[in-house]
């Protein structure tokens, strides 16, 4: 390893962590670690590594540690919103409380902090913070399906279906493949009536994955589908999961 660069350590450790070999991550975590303390990258990969663990409070610690030596590390205003996530998941309320804030006095500007206040939002049943922080997300990042997916779940989720057709049609439109959406869309669209909408969205869900069971069962549960005998070959397997 003498030979190899920090910066293609640090790569390994973000590879190492993608594929799930969170013990060669570790590894070269302490490998850097060992010759060089204050390395923010590495400090922060390890925050990574604690917060999957389960340890929210010793992440927070390192990521805290890293804005110590590089007060200007914007990636951390993304990780104290990853972390917003991950305590939601766990129920740990007060740190979701606290995270975005932390996230927003780094960078107000990200769009992945927005989305987390929006969750942390919604979680919590302010449903007009939660449209505001998914439209400021939406504001600072255009091009990124994830802000109009998370906007359209709000919407839905407030009951302002219309609005939410236009946000999920947004995000299919900067991402086509975003195959969940078209399940969100056709949910919505089938709350507004819109049958033959919503016959399309699910179908091109089935397209994109035919072994969703959710996907033949949200057009079977229209009532009005006639699926073909070649489609009732292919739905049985995944509908009897239905997943």
């Amino acid at each position: 390893m003498a030979n190899v660069s920090v910066r293609e350590q640090l790569a390994n450790v973000t590879a190492f962590i993608r594929s799930g070999n969170r013990a060669a991550a570790q590894a070269t975590v302490d490998r850097i670690l060992r010759r060089d303390p204050d390395e923010p990258n590495a400090l922060r990969l390890l925050a990574l590594l604690r917060a999957q663990d389960g340890g929210l409070a010793a992440a927070i610690k390192c990521l805290e540690r890293v804005l110590e030596i590089a007060p200007g590390f914007q990636q951390a205003a993304r990780d104290f919103a990853g972390f917003t996530n991950i305590a939601l998941d766990r129920d740990a309320l007060d740190d979701a409380e606290r995270l975005p804030k932390r996230a927003m006095a780094i960078s107000p500007n990200v769009s992945h902090v927005h989305r987390a206040r929006a969750r942390l939002a919604m979680s919590r049943s302010r449903v007009p913070e939660a449209e505001a922080a998914a439209k400021r997300a939406t504001e600072i990042n255009p091009e990124l399906a994830e802000s109009w997916t998370t906007l359209g779940t709000v919407q839905a989720w407030g009951l302002n279906q219309a609005d939410a057709v236009e946000s999920f049609t947004r995000a299919l439109a900067v991402n086509p493949e975003a195959s969940r959406v078209m399940m969100s869309l056709g949910h919505v669209h089938k709350a507004l009536g819109n049958t033959e909408d919503s016959v399309q969205a699910y179908r091109a869900r089935v397209a994109a994955n035919p072994s969703l069971g959710k996907a033949w069962w949200s057009l079977a549960d229209l009532k009005t589908y006639r699926f073909s005998d070649a489609e009732v070959a292919e739905m049985r397997p995944p509908c009897k999961r239905r997943v």
